[in-house]
């Protein structure tokens, strides 16, 4: 389902604010201002907002870092089974290599499936 612009332009300043968080003065007011714009993204069940907002946590925001990466890879696994490739490799990576998502055998297909399913890019960049 293609994303509206209203969503697409939130998606966008969620982003920038991401961005602007890689500056150390701005990092935690960029991070609170990208989880605002992010939530009702995800809510309505956005693969790529879905995938932002799982790859950080705020300070206090869960109680446990096991907390963090439950929800973590709830949203990662939504958004790679709507079809985000970023997501889908993500996972398989996780899965292949016990990476920083927790390792869990039995999904290990699941990963695999994931990666076997990305396209690679050409040398030039472009996805033939």
């Amino acid at each position: 389902m293609p994303i509206c612009k209203s969503d697409l332009a939130r998606l966008n300043k969620a982003k920038a604010a991401m961005k602007l968080a890689e500056n150390a003065d701005y990092a935690s007011r960029g991070l609170r201002d990208a989880r605002k714009l992010l939530k009702p993204l995800v809510e309505k069940n956005i693969a790529e907002a879905q995938y932002l907002a799982g790859s950080f946590a705020l300070a206090n925001e869960f109680e446990s870092d096991a907390a963090f990466e439950k929800w973590r890879y709830d949203l990662f696994h939504k958004a790679a089974e709507s079809g985000y490739a970023t997501a889908q490799f993500s996972l398989g990576q996780a899965y292949d290599q016990g990476g920083d998502l927790e390792y869990e055998p039995k999904n290990l297909p699941i990963g695999f499936h994931f990666q076997r399913n990305k396209p690679i890019p050409a040398a030039n960049g472009s996805m033939d």
